[in-house]
């Protein structure tokens, strides 16, 4: 089984607006492949230069440390990041108990508002916000996997949802 998602629009968005993702699950094998759930969720995170900001706690520095759960069965998008989640929507389900035929492909809508007070993208010397649009899934009797796709946020003051809509 393989999962691959596509952006409608590329990976720039401005806070207000939706995000929206195709995520195909796509099966190559010659047997039915079962998924027992896909999710999808949107994270920020900030990272600190340790050199060179000093008045922060370290353990507020790297916060996704790895988890307890061995089985690894749940869906956990910021596990392995570096740095603090500053902001992660709510986990939304794509799929659950998905059975793929030999050969077939399923498509999957995931759309996300992204938040009007949403932090923009930013790589600086001693700060960084990033943003992650993470897929997870699970095949029946495996661990998870996770598919983290880059994109980037703009923050611009003077927009609102109803601008678009008056052009």
């Amino acid at each position: 089984m393989e999962i691959s998602c596509e952006l409608q629009r590329g990976p720039v968005y401005l806070t207000g607006e939706d995000l929206e993702c195709w995520v195909k699950v796509i099966n190559a094998s010659d047997t039915v492949g079962v998924l027992a759930w896909v999710s999808a969720q949107l994270n920020c995170f900030c990272t600190v230069s340790e050199d060179k900001v000093t008045n922060i706690e370290p353990k507020n520095r790297k916060i996704s440390i790895e988890s307890q759960n061995v089985n690894k069965t749940s869906f956990q998008p910021t596990h392995g990041e570096m740095g603090l989640a500053v902001l992660s929507t709510k986990t939304k389900v794509l799929a659950c108990s998905l059975e793929v035929g030999p050969g077939e492909v399923k498509k999957f809508l995931f759309t996300e508002n992204i938040p009007h007070n949403a932090p923009p993208s930013f790589r600086g010397q001693s700060v960084k916000y990033s943003y992650k649009l993470c897929i997870g899934s699970q095949k029946l009797g495996e661990s998870t996997s996770l598919l983290r796709l880059p994109i980037r946020i703009l923050s611009v003051d003077t927009y609102s949802p109803n601008m678009m809509r008056e052009i």
